[in-house]
């Protein structure tokens, strides 16, 4: 289920270069939140940062 919203334009999901299974979104203009699947149904938010 969680995997569904890597896949929604709004968020801007794009995969964290260096970290292999990694991922960033959009919460605002100015943050992001970075998050790796344990599998297709959990999510560890593991950062939000300032872009």
């Amino acid at each position: 289920m969680l995997s569904n919203y890597a896949k929604v334009s709004r968020l801007h999901v794009k995969k964290v270069q260096g970290l292999p299974s990694a991922f960033s979104f959009r919460i605002t203009r100015a943050y992001r939140a970075f998050f790796y699947f344990q599998n297709p149904d959990h999510a560890i938010f593991f950062d939000l940062d300032h872009r």
